[in-house]
């Protein structure tokens, strides 16, 4: 009977250890892929935005922030979902982090890094979805020019619920 208790709580030790590695690696992982979206100026631009729609913070702010801290974009949205999950100030989670994981600090103060994995994804599509629609509105541009004074839906203008190219009826 003992070594049945000392083999599960061995195993629970193992598996608690296993989702902390999956928790930290993940959360690792979404902020250096959200980091390194920023390559050029637009980019910058297209990131802060994205930050700041998930923490709900001003670009004015989280530029201040990242000046005084020197946190990357990934780093700041995590540091300030903690921030908003723990009730802390953001100096208080950046003494914490001092020497730990940001998935440790958040597990530290009840925040799930899930949660924070989740919002640097959506971070990402924003900035994906942002790209997409400047590359759209430079080609309508470019066929606009090409195509002289038309208008509808290959010349980016709109088309209403109901209507058709066929004019008047």
């Amino acid at each position: 009977m003992k070594k049945l208790i000392c083999l599960f709580v061995t195993y629970s030790l193992c598996g608690s250890m296993i989702a902390f590695a999956s928790d930290e690696a993940s959360l690792n992982q979404a902020i250096n892929s959200l980091n390194a979206r920023a390559k050029t100026d637009a980019d910058k631009k297209l990131v802060l935005k994205a930050v700041s729609q998930q923490t709900g913070l001003p670009e004015k702010t989280l530029r201040s922030q990242m000046s005084a801290t020197h946190l990357g974009y990934g780093e700041l949205l995590a540091a300030n979902s903690i921030v908003e999950g723990s009730g802390k100030n953001l100096n208080a989670v950046l003494t914490m982090k001092e020497g730990k994981s940001w998935a440790s600090v958040s597990k530290q103060l009840r925040v799930d890094p899930s949660s924070i994995v989740n919002r640097l994804h959506i971070a990402e599509n924003t900035i994906q979805a942002g790209h997409a629609g400047s590359r759209a509105q430079n080609t309508q541009g470019t066929q606009a020019g090409r195509q002289g004074n038309s208008y509808g839906p290959q010349a980016g203008g709109p088309m209403g619920v109901g209507s058709s190219m066929r004019g008047p009826r």
